[in-house]
């Protein structure tokens, strides 16, 4: 079946002398994966330099029904993305936030409103001249909310509890943060909901980005490991 529509590149992965698997978020299918042949021919349609981490693409694609790789057929820049990639700060970022999206998003429904804000989001990362430190804790806050497992910031208590996402007066071990990561927390979720900016040294950066990938670890059982967190840690720590 040929569908075709938008699409955001999450990632990809080589596979042989001539190949890669190219994991794509569609507006309207969710996540799916593709087999891409290298193209022999200069003209191609099919470059593999629209097939980067956080590229906003048209495609065509034949989505199969057994158990086989979808292919691509045909692809397109949207939006060419010349502050991504000639800024290591933001080609990084675009690492980091295709694989956790790739690793979170897979097998979820599709929802173009998260399509629509994520479309945007890469739109402001390509632009933005901002501090850029805290993207990545923003961007998994915004996530908990659209999957349904946003933490709460308001409830009493003086640690926050990872499995049940909300302040808890009572320690339930392992999955709790201590009161002093609580407190961060709870400062950065005040923030985070009401969409102020916030700012962190490189300690407190670091450690509320550990706490965010326990959280989620919690909430979507089974996440792998994010090989790029540690180009994050080697930039911003």
């Amino acid at each position: 079946m040929l569908v075709e529509g938008k699409g955001i590149v999450l990632t990809q992965l080589k596979y042989g002398d001539q190949s890669i698997i190219v994991h794509i978020l569609h507006q309207t299918e969710g996540v799916r994966s593709y087999m891409v042949h290298a193209p022999r021919a200069k003209r191609s349609s099919l470059k593999c330099s629209f097939l980067q981490p956080l590229q906003l693409i048209d495609y065509i694609g034949q989505h199969r029904v057994d158990d086989r790789l979808d292919k691509i057929k045909e692809v397109s820049s949207v939006t060419p993305l010349h502050g991504i990639a000639t800024h290591v700060v933001k080609s990084a970022l675009a690492m980091f936030m295709g694989e956790l999206l790739y690793r979170v998003l897979e097998g979820e429904e599709a929802s173009e409103e998260l399509f629509n804000y994520l479309e945007e989001f890469v739109l402001w990362l390509n632009a933005s001249e901002d501090q850029l430190a805290e993207v990545p804790i923003q961007l998994m806050y915004r996530l908990s909310v659209e999957l349904g497992f946003q933490p709460s910031a308001f409830d009493s208590g003086d640690y926050f509890d990872l499995r049940e996402g909300r302040f808890t007066g009572t320690v339930t071990p392992p999955d709790y943060l201590d009161k002093e990561a609580s407190v961060r927390w709870r400062r950065s979720l005040e923030s985070l909901s009401a969409s102020e900016a916030f700012k962190l040294n490189d300690l407190d950066r670091s450690l509320l980005l550990e706490d965010w990938i326990s959280f989620f670890r919690i909430q979507k059982s089974g996440l792998r490991e994010i090989k790029s967190l540690s180009i994050l840690r080697a930039l911003f720590h």
